[in-house]
Order: C-alpha cells, then sequence, then structure tokens
C-alpha cells in the first residue's frame, strides 16, 4: 500500500512538473512570437525611410508606416489570443511601436544628419547664452537677429543698459528686483522678468506650454512630470542603470529632445530637496502640480551617490524623506536642466 501510495504522488509529482514546463513553454512562445513581430516591424519602418527618402514621397512613407503599425498590432493580438494568460505582458503593443519608432528614427537621423561622425550629436557650433543654432544657415541668433550685430555683439555701448548676456556686473539684487536671474532682451534693455521676491514661494515657478517648469530660484528647467498634457514616463519606475540607457536617452533623443532641448540630467539631491522642503503636499508647498502629484509623495533617484557605495540618494517630493537607493532599487525620475 506504501508503495502504491509513492507511485500516486510521485505521479502526480511528475504531472505537476510537465504542466509547470507546458506553461513555460507557452511563455517562451508568447514572447518568442512578439520579439519576432517586433524585429519585422522595426525592419519595416526602416525600409519604409529607405524607400520614400530619395523621392521624398512623404504620403507613401506615412500610409505605409501604418500598415508596418497595423501589423505589429495585429499579430502582438493574435500572440495573446492565442496564448493567453501564459504571455508575460499583455496590451502593450502601442508601448513596443512608439519606442521602436523612436529608436527607428534615431538611426534615421543620425544616417541623414551624422554620417562619418562619432560621439552623441552635437550642434555643429557653440552658440552662447541666450542665442539659439539656426540649424539651416549654422549661425547663432539673439532675439530673431544674427549674432552678434549692433544690439547683440556683446559690447554694451552708447544707450544700451546691457548686451547679447553682458549685464555689466548687474543683477535682480542690485537692481532691486529681488533675486532670480537677470536677463537681457531685445533693444539691449534689461529684463527682469525671472527675477522675484523671496517671500512668494510661488513666484519662484513659471509653468510653460511646452512640458516644462522654469525655476526662477535655482535658474533650472524641470520636466513637467504631471501636466496632463504631457505624461512622459510619469509613473515609470527605473533601475539605476535605466536611468541613462532608457530615461535620459528618450529625454535626449537626437532629433527629438524633450521640449527641443537637449541637455537633461537627473537633478542632484539638493536640488530635489528644494522641492521636497517647501512641504508635504503640492497645496501646502504651493510647488506646482506639474511638479508634484497631489497628497502624495514619491521617490525619485537623485544623481548624488553616496561614497564608498555603488547606491545614490533618493529624495521624496514633496516630501521631506531621503532614502539609500540601490541599483537594483526601484524608484522614479525627473528630469532637469540648467538655463544660462
Amino acid at each position: 500500500m506504501r508503495i502504491l501510495t509513492s507511485f500516486f504522488l510521485a505521479a502526480s509529482l511528475l504531472l505537476a512538473a510537465a504542466s509547470a514546463d507546458a506553461v513555460a513553454s507557452r511563455e517562451a512562445r508568447c514572447t518568442s512570437l512578439k520579439e519576432k513581430v517586433s524585429g519585422r516591424f522595426f525592419n519595416c519602418m526602416l525600409k519604409a525611410d529607405a524607400k520614400f527618402e530619395r523621392n521624398d514621397e512623404k504620403g507613401q512613407r506615412y500610409r505605409k508606416k501604418i500598415l508596418c503599425r497595423d501589423s505589429l498590432t495585429k499579430f502582438f493580438a493574435r500572440a495573446e489570443g492565442t496564448f493567453g494568460g501564459a504571455c508575460a505582458t499583455r496590451g502593450d503593443a502601442a508601448e513596443v511601436i512608439s519606442d521602436l519608432e523612436g529608436i527607428a528614427d534615431d538611426v534615421t537621423n543620425w544616417i541623414k544628419f551624422n554620417e562619418g561622425t562619432d560621439g552623441p550629436v552635437a550642434p555643429r557650433i557653440a552658440c552662447g547664452s541666450g542665442t539659439s543654432l539656426d540649424l539651416g544657415s549654422n549661425v547663432c541668433l539673439w532675439n530673431g537677429l544674427v549674432a552678434p550685430d549692433a544690439c547683440g555683439n556683446g559690447l554694451i555701448e552708447s544707450d544700451e543698459e546691457c548686451d547679447f548676456g553682458a549685464l555689466g556686473g548687474n543683477s535682480c539684487e542690485s537692481l532691486g528686483f529681488g533675486v532670480g536671474t537677470l536677463a537681457c532682451s531685445a533693444g539691449c534693455r534689461f529684463d527682469s522678468s525671472a527675477c522675484f521676491d523671496p517671500e512668494e514661494p510661488s513666484a519662484r515657478f513659471e509653468v510653460n506650454n511646452d512640458g516644462t517648469v522654469r525655476d526662477n530660484l535655482l535658474n533650472l528647467l524641470w520636466e513637467a512630470k504631471y501636466d496632463p498634457r504631457t505624461v512622459q514616463n510619469r509613473d515609470m519606475l527605473f533601475l539605476k542603470h535605466n536611468l541613462d540607457r532608457i530615461f535620459l536617452f528618450r529625454m535626449n533623443r537626437p532629433g527629438d529632445c524633450w521640449a527641443s532641448h537637449c541637455r537633461w540630467r537627473l537633478p542632484t539631491q539638493d536640488e530635489l530637496s528644494s522641492l521636497a522642503g517647501l512641504g508635504r503636499f503640492c497645496s501646502e508647498s504651493r510647488i506646482p502640480t506639474e511638479l508634484c502629484r497631489q497628497g502624495e509623495t514619491l521617490l525619485y533617484w537623485s544623481s548624488t551617490g553616496i561614497p564608498g557605495t555603488d547606491e545614490q540618494v533618493g529624495v521624496g517630493v514633496p516630501g521631506s524623506a531621503t532614502s539609500r537607493l540601490h541599483p537594483n532599487d526601484l524608484a522614479r525620475a525627473i528630469a532637469v536642466m540648467p538655463l544660462d
């Protein structure tokens, strides 16, 4: 009887193991199919660019890319319909399409604009503070004018208050405008719009219409993480090694930088703490809701490392707690860049 019981127990275990193998096999088959379809989609997007590039046939290229997207969506749905709950991911077709489209565009832009170069995309010339590079003519523009030019040659002359970023040693404080960043406007007159009263915290931030928030106190530009119009990875969690490889790569993606700015980085512990110290919730701190979630403190990666370890400081926003984040920990990410 004991032998018979042992036989049935062993048989049951074998059946359970076989069942587990079958589930694992179905999961692997689902993943394999999705990977194969993703590869075909990526190839399809590059072929569309290659085929219609020579004659700049935008209409045909657009229609071909729609067919590429439709094909991936259809086969992803077929895989999930066939393997059901065994699939490791479900309903992810749109996200895969978005990511692979971005990488395909990066490849095309790199080939078109950086042929024969080595290293990251960079402007062909460096423009000074307050100027922007006109890619067509490869000159620096200042208030829409070619620099240097009369007002805009960097020298304070005649009745000019300032010129091309030259402020004559003046600042918001020296001119009685409070604190912040003094600038030079068109006509070579002082621009005090970024100066503010330090006693009024709400004056610190300016919410822009491009998914960014200007920080007049720190002279920074923040990614508008909770702007309802821009949901740039707002709830995505990252391991340490994915901060550069995925998060900042997407923010500084060649040809498609976030809000047309390409110098995004992680904030330091002090920069994040400057938000955290203003109050527990957005309503208390008067941080714009574009930077924090109402009624909830979220943990963010900072760029500040902990000496002697491979850990980094995590900061709760808008709360005040800090944490030690191990490379395998998960936390959110928000990007920032200096204004100069």
